[in-house]
């Protein structure tokens, strides 16, 4: 938790259940194309899931190393 801090990052602010979600259903998505015949078309419909995911994590990361602001400090 302190290191994430020292890098500016709130871990507060993102809790670990909202990031084991998308990181769950990217290893199942996965677990999917390494364990299934799929289709071309199947395969690429688990791709993009799976970068969904990720874009999600993503932009929760980002939103977490955004600076927080104190109570009253304007701006």
């Amino acid at each position: 938790m302190e290191r994430l801090h020292e890098h500016g990052i709130d871990a507060e602010a993102v809790p670990p259940g909202e990031l084991r979600a998308p990181l769950d259903s990217m290893i199942a998505y996965l677990d999917l194309l390494l364990e299934e015949d799929l289709s071309e078309r199947e395969a690429r419909h688990v791709i993009e899931v799976i970068r969904g995911g990720a874009t999600r994590l993503r932009q929760m990361v980002q939103d977490s190393e955004r600076p927080t602001r104190p109570p009253g400090s304007g701006c």
